[in-house]
């Protein structure tokens, strides 16, 4: 096999590129390249970077950077779109250890000091940021919304669990550190996969008890559907409160029930309050005022 033929052959796998170690190693000489640049044939990308092939999509030219850079891999929206993560704009980015200081034209590159081997997993044959630390890195680019979107698609879709990309934040989460504050926010709310929804139950009615709350019924029927039952009720009050777990309540289809009892509710004159695991965990006293102030007001 001839050199060019060979060095094709590596490009189409390396989203278009060869390096002038990868030449060498082919058996060209730095004057065969010197004249394939000049000819037009390839293209100089970056220093000892060529391009023989045209660029293709984002994973392409993510290919591209990663056999260009030491040490990059795929991830933020790149590392999305090999997971299947949904709810991410496409986007062509790697990550490079923080001490370098390199870049490739089309693709952003992120230096991180932070990215440890536990982080990482060969996808579609490209090193890329595991599906956790995908997530942890995204919060600095998506707004917060979007961001739990981002995650509540990932949960359902089996990607990854609560407990997992909890482990992941606190490995690397610090003061200064861009989206540490916004993934603890969503982190927060997540029910652990190994915490079921009795216990969750039974910690909220703990601190109903002890803020005197004691009027109400647990797994109450629900009065014009009695095949379904709300997580807590205030049945004088026409009060319900609903603990949503995202490990149980992050499906599409889950969400969109939930909506559809809200719904139902509001025309049969009951309120629904819901609380997450981190509400819970967070800021039970904001619980407790809300309540009372509910409470309070179908009273008056």
């Amino acid at each position: 096999m001839t050199p060019d033929r060979q060095l094709n052959e590596l490009a189409m796998s390396q989203g278009g590129i060869v390096t002038r170690r990868q030449a060498a190693e082919a058996g060209m000489t730095p004057g065969e390249v010197r004249g394939r640049l000049a000819s037009g044939a390839w293209e100089r990308v970056t220093i000892g970077t060529y391009r023989l092939l045209p660029a293709g999509d984002d994973i392409d030219s993510v290919r591209g950077a990663i056999a260009a850079l030491p040490d990059a891999v795929a991830s933020h929206g790149s590392a999305a779109a090999l997971h299947g993560i949904e709810g991410v704009p496409s986007a062509a980015v790697v990550t490079v250890p923080a001490r370098t200081t390199h870049v490739f034209p089309g693709v952003r590159v992120v230096r991180t000091n932070d990215l440890v081997a536990s982080h990482l997993i060969i996808k579609s044959g490209i090193e890329t940021t595991t599906v956790e630390r995908t997530l942890v890195d995204l919060a600095a680019d998506l707004r917060e919304t979007q961001l739990r979107r981002v995650v509540d698609a990932a949960i359902a879709a089996r990607l990854t669990t609560p407990t997992s990309l909890a482990a992941v934040h606190r490995q690397v989460a610090r003061r200064g550190k861009r989206g540490t504050v916004r993934m603890r926010s969503i982190v927060g709310a997540l029910v652990p996969a190994d915490i079921p929804p009795s216990v969750f139950e039974a910690r909220f009615r703990r601190l109903l008890d002890s803020a005197n709350l004691v009027e109400y019924e647990v797994e109450y029927p629900i009065p014009w559907s009695s095949d379904e039952r709300f997580d807590i009720a205030f049945p004088a009050d026409a009060l319900a409160v609903e603990l949503d777990s995202y490990t149980w309540h992050s499906s599409r289809s889950a969400f969109e029930n939930d909506r559809r009892r809200d719904r139902e509710a509001a025309l049969h004159g009951w309120r629904v309050l819901r609380y997450t695991w981190g509400e819970l965990s967070n800021a039970p006293s904001s619980i407790i005022a809300t309540l009372r102030q509910a409470l309070s007001v179908r009273s008056a």
